[in-house]
């Protein structure tokens, strides 16, 4: 039997144009940048915020974020350019992907939650719950491990409660 090809084909009708207004995210120790349409930047109260004439730190349409992790920042441009896609899913052959799997979501969560997107936290929470219904080629479930899991909740910033995560 022949396997079929993966279609790449999508709806003319999902189509959206990118807007043209992009601000300039800066990002961490290594100030990495990131474009992202601002009209899509302002779903998240805290970016709507920020954006505001009054907090703009300049005019360049620039937003300075020093203390985030620039690769959680990469992640949810993605998910906003890719219609709610988020790409942590490891490769079959990484051997220790599935751990990475589970910490890069739940600094995600974390992400999303300072920026307030709920939705945002909402795909991530539904990528966890994938993740953790997710059979590895050994034929086993891998859920978080202690220390994967509990990473969260010792080094969270404040007022944040990761708890949340295993209550179902």
């Amino acid at each position: 039997m022949a396997k079929s090809l993966p279609d790449p084909r999508e709806y003319i009708s999902a189509l959206r144009p990118i807007p043209a207004d992009l601000i300039t995210l800066i990002v961490g120790p290594n100030k990495d940048k990131y474009c992202v349409p601002e009209q899509w930047l302002r779903r998240s109260p805290f970016f709507a915020s920020a954006l505001k004439r009054e907090w703009k730190a300049d005019s360049d349409r620039t937003l300075l974020l020093p203390d985030d992790d620039s690769h959680m920042v990469y992640l949810y441009q993605q998910w906003i350019i890719y219609f709610g896609k988020i790409f942590v899913r490891p490769s079959p052959e990484m051997e220790t992907g599935r751990r990475k799997e589970f910490t890069g979501l739940l600094k995600l969560y974390m992400f999303g939650e300072k920026i307030l997107d709920r939705q945002f936290m909402d795909d991530v929470m539904k990528a966890l719950l994938s993740a953790a219904n997710t059979y590895a080629e050994d034929g086993y479930v891998w859920l978080p491990l202690p220390t994967t899991s509990s990473w969260p909740t010792k080094e969270r910033p404040p007022n944040r409660s990761c708890e949340r995560f295993w209550l179902i």
